[in-house]
């Protein structure tokens, strides 16, 4: 093993030699040769790719040996690269390239062309279009955006892109920790998430942690104390992931604002269309996977990638014929089966396979496994067409109005107004809004409702240590608030709150 480390270091040592050698003499004729072009003037190149050369002896099966591990192979290499910056002029490049020799390797990318009045981008985007409440989206997308500056300082955009996942929501209760809750439709799409507890958003990072590839969220913040989510309370979850035909269609639209009376009035115009796959593509409500572990020397958990597994007897679509699956989940343990109940025990709902005796470190582990991919298909071709107005009528005080028009399978309208009043002490806002319970809002990441009636809240600083603040709505809603429940009804649940049931037990029509 010595002689093998010595080897490894000389070779190390004559690679550097070489490198070292080869960028005194040609990259310096290459470097003024891009300099004289005035290509990758700033491009930043980051990363790391290892190789690892090695020998084994194997005691027993090989063929088991090399089934459950990925790395056993003479030569291993696992590469890491980040690129930004700049490539030619006006053109610059963001990269991401990842392989780890195992699993699913991925490249993500965004290619820009930037001008003082234009930016064209083409990739994989976050792209998050606000301005018109009712005529808004937050998805990562993959295709095209285009900025335009127009005269008098206004904005004009638009983009065409498919969509890279199926958006989510679900609802959980706390249950006096910090975690971990399940997600359960993974992978997640990284950072498209919204998670809100008792209707407070909190920041990624910030205030929570979550693992994207299985989807377990902890309320443990980097560098400070966990938060324990008590049982009153509810965590709110909208987010993407990625599945079995989880692409549901396609999302092209512009937007364009315009300033006008010196600044004091803005004035936006949003189209937004959203075209679904054909039906036939989308049909699918069940995916199929084989998931591969090595055996831990333990009883587990051996969590698998995707979820939540169906349960016996689903009465699925799956590659778009009717099927009854009357075993959705197999395990196997060196190529025999196990049995459910004896062997081991199933957490479907968040894909868990815990053993009832320890699976040597030598075991092959095999899941398959059939899992729900939730509601697939969108209600049909959605169209939302939207102006909003903003004017200030005073320098303490604005007005806003938001009116949007939306076609699907059925037609709606939606609007809201607003005054807000602002100074360094004092902050009011009151609204009215009506959104019918035929308007449709674009498939989207996070929470939206169909609501009818007055809002008015406001806050006063008393002083540096104390202010007051105040809410009323009387608005009717298709979707309750996800306040914490404290078992009874009425019953106090917190200073200048009162407990209700969580959304999924107070869905009302308007």
């Amino acid at each position: 093993m010595r002689g093998r480390q010595h080897l490894l270091a000389i070779i190390c040592v004559l690679l550097l030699s070489l490198s070292s050698a080869w960028a005194g003499g040609r990259f310096r004729g290459l470097q003024k040769l891009f300099d004289d072009w005035g290509v990758f003037q700033g491009l930043q190149v980051s990363g790391q790719n290892s190789f690892t050369l090695q020998a084994d002896t194997i005691e027993g099966s090989r063929s088991a040996y090399e089934g459950q591990r990925w790395d056993t192979d003479p030569l291993v290499r696992r590469s890491s690269l980040h690129i930004e910056g700049p490539v030619w002029r006006n053109f610059g490049l963001q990269m991401d390239i990842s392989s780890s020799g195992w699993g699913a390797s991925y490249t993500r990318y965004v290619l820009g062309w930037t001008s003082d009045e234009t930016a064209l981008y083409y990739g994989d985007l976050n792209i998050r279009l606000a301005g018109n409440e009712f005529a808004s989206f937050n998805k990562t997308l993959a295709g095209w955006q285009i900025d335009q500056m127009l005269p008098g300082g206004g904005l004009l955009r638009g983009f065409y892109s498919e969509e890279k996942g199926l958006t989510r929501r679900q609802v959980i209760n706390g249950n006096n920790t910090s975690g971990p809750y399940f997600l359960t439709y993974t992978p997640i799409v990284d950072g498209s998430e919204i998670i809100k507890v008792d209707e407070q958003v909190l920041r990624f990072g910030r205030d929570y942690r979550l693992d994207y590839e299985t989807g377990q969220l902890y309320f443990e913040p980097v560098d400070s104390p966990p938060r324990i989510i008590p049982s009153t309370s509810v965590i709110s979850a909208s987010y993407q992931s990625f599945g079995w035909q989880a692409s549901p269609g396609s999302l092209y639209g512009a937007r364009a604002e315009m300033p006008l009376l010196d600044g004091r009035m803005r004035v936006g115009v949003t189209a937004l269309k959203q075209d679904k796959r054909e039906a036939g593509d989308a049909s699918d409500t069940a995916g199929f996977q084989e998931d591969i572990f090595q055996g831990s020397g333990s009883t587990g958990p051996f969590d698998v990638n995707y979820r939540p597994i169906l349960v016996n007897g689903a009465s699925v679509i799956y590659q778009g014929e009717r099927q009854t699956i009357t075993q959705p989940l197999v395990v196997l343990v060196d190529s025999v089966e196990q049995l459910e109940g004896v062997d081991y025990d199933s957490y479907r709902q968040i894909g868990r396979i815990i053993f009832r005796r320890a699976v040597p470190p030598t075991a092959l582990v095999i899941i398959r496994y059939y899992y729900d991919l939730g509601q697939t298909e969108l209600t049909g071709d959605q169209e939302v067409m939207g102006i909003d107005l903003g004017y200030r009528i005073s320098d303490d005080l604005v007005m806003r109005t938001d009116y949007a028009q939306s076609r699907a399978s059925d037609s709606g309208s939606a609007w809201r107004s607003s005054l807000q009043y602002s100074v360094p002490r004092l902050n009011a806002m009151l609204e009215l809004r009506n959104v019918n319970s035929g308007f449709t809002y674009i498939d989207s990441v996070g929470f939206q409702r169909n609501e009818k009636g007055m809002n008015f809240s406001g806050q006063w600083q008393l002083n540096r240590f104390i202010s007051l603040s105040d809410r009323y709505s009387d608005l009717s809603s298709n979707q309750g608030l996800t306040f914490g429940y404290s078992g009874g009804y009425g019953s106090y649940g917190g200073i200048g709150t009162f407990g209700v049931s969580p959304a999924q037990t107070t869905t009302t029509s308007l």
